[in-house]
């Protein structure tokens, strides 16, 4: 590699990593150039095995993403090569040379090469399915073989390929066939297999409603079915799942991670139903906002704020509120405003909103109240009004009252001054009040009792028909008692 190149690039780009802030076309070139420098220095010094598709780097005309890709194909069979030869170091440490190479074994080492790189191209053709270790291991021993080999590589599995890509597939062994080449001819192949599989016959599972004898035997036994479970899934034990388990449990024992398994204890089902919640009848002095913030704060906070924890929480404030204060004032007082300080307030038991009627300020309160509110009505005395007694108030039912009173006394004034005159002019028991009086008189005295009255002596008769037909029974009451007397 050219010195001049390597340094001339280490003092414009590498030394001065400020010019990558901006764009700037020189520098780009500067590194394209480079690149290209050090491509095609490296291509003189890769073997033939590697079959690299390109000689030199193309610069010009291209851009940052065709440069890239042209990389990439160099560095895919050059990352393959390098694998194998270390993989070959490994297996033969005497292998390893580190002086200069004459040119009859540098010419003999490209031929292994070539034919390790041969053998490997038919391999990935044969066993695109097998694993990576797999493949490894072939490598390996491949690359231990001798030189006799190389006349029984041609007839490894060509029966699976069609003839018309024979072709293809003797330039792919021989390393002619490019990267992409390949991947078309892999493609290629999952075409052919897609087509045979869709043209060929479909399978019983496939075919709709299908008879016993057009299946095989115990078919609908191996069959496996994709069916939604409702619950997880148990998963599959294998060496590597026990194998986890046993590490998570030998760990946990290391740390003392336990989960400590709290004990349970199944109450009476029948009890908790019969419990009913207490429901308070009294109204609530909470407001809304109040109630929701509790709901809140029980849901977010995981428990509920009392009056108690409130005004503990606004002591511990004010305390806080305090000590900041004074420390303050140890330290650094002339930079610390002063304390809010509440002051007092006297707030009436008013409610919050006052009604107001929609009114001007010019216009006094008069105009709003009724006439009977400014000038009462006169009335007569004992004249009721009609109004409720929750409208009235106290001064009203208590005339009101009064009033009732009063009209009672007039009327037994009234009744005893009739008394008076009917006993003037009809002395004696003549009058119904001379009798009323007697009897009430005699019926409150000590030494007089009244006795139990005749049955029927009280009873009166709306019609005829009643009094005849108790007469009538009245006097077979007294045959039959005459004819009893007589017999005896």
């Amino acid at each position: 590699m050219d010195p001049v190149a390597v340094e001339a690039f280490e003092t414009k780009v590498l030394k001065q990593p400020e010019v990558f802030f901006t764009p700037s076309e020189e520098v780009a070139s500067d590194i394209k150039s480079f690149t290209k420098h050090v491509f095609d220095h490296c291509t003189a010094f890769v073997s033939k095995a590697s079959v690299t598709p390109l000689d030199q780097l193309y610069v010009e005309g291209f851009d940052a993403d065709q440069i890239w890709e042209q990389l990439q194909l160099q560095n895919g069979p050059l990352v393959n090569e390098l694998a194998k030869r270390i993989r070959g170091f490994n297996k033969q440490p005497e292998s390893i040379r580190l002086f200069p190479v004459e040119k009859d074994d540098e010419e003999e080492d490209d031929e292994e090469d070539e034919e390790d790189a041969e053998k490997d191209e038919d391999d990935e053709q044969d066993h695109d399915d097998d694993d990576a270790t797999e493949e490894e291991e072939d490598d390996d021993e491949e690359a231990d073989e001798n030189d006799d080999d190389e006349e029984d590589l041609p007839r490894v599995d060509r029966a699976q390929f069609d003839e018309d890509a024979g072709d293809e597939d003797d330039m792919a062994e021989r390393g002619i066939l490019s990267s992409h080449q390949r991947q078309q001819l892999r493609l290629k192949k999952e075409i052919t297999e897609l087509e045979k599989e869709a043209l060929g016959e479909k399978p019983w599972l496939l075919k709709g409603e299908v008879r016993s004898s057009a299946r095989p035997e115990n078919s609908l036994l191996e069959a496996i079915l994709d069916y939604d479970r409702p619950g997880k899934v148990a998963p599959v034990i294998t060496v590597e799942v026990s194998v986890a388990l046993e590490d998570m449990i030998k760990k946990r024992i290391l740390e003392d991670d336990f989960d400590d398994v709290i004990r349970k204890f199944a109450g009476n089902e029948q009890d908790e139903k019969k419990k009913l919640e207490d429901v308070s009848m009294e109204k609530s002095k909470e407001g809304l906002g109040e109630i929701y913030e509790k709901e809140y704060m029980k849901s977010a906070m995981g428990f509920e704020m009392d009056d108690e924890s409130k005004q503990d929480q606004e002591e511990i404030d004010v305390m806080f509120k305090s000590l900041c204060w004074k420390l303050d004032a140890l330290s650094n007082y002339q930079f610390t405003p002063k304390p809010m300080v509440k002051e007092l307030q006297v707030k009436p038991s008013v409610p919050a909103i006052a009604m107001e009627e929609v009114v001007p300020i010019s216009v006094s309160d008069a105009n709003l109240k009724a006439p009977e509110e400014i000038y009462e009505k006169k009335r007569k005395r004992g004249e009721a009004v009609l109004q409720s007694k929750e409208e009235m108030s106290q001064e009203q039912r208590k005339a009101l009252r009064n009033a009732k009173k009063q009209t009672r006394r007039k009327e037994n004034k009234q009744k005893e001054a009739d008394e008076r005159l009917v006993a003037k002019l009809n002395p004696g028991l003549g009058n119904k009040y001379a009798k009323k009086k007697l009897m009430e008189s005699i019926s409150n005295a000590k030494n007089v009792t009244t006795g139990k009255a005749i049955e029927g002596s009280t009873k009166q008769f709306s019609n005829s028909k009643e009094f005849f037909t108790r007469l009538q029974e009245e006097v077979k009451d007294q045959i039959q008692k005459k004819a009893k007397t007589n017999e005896a």
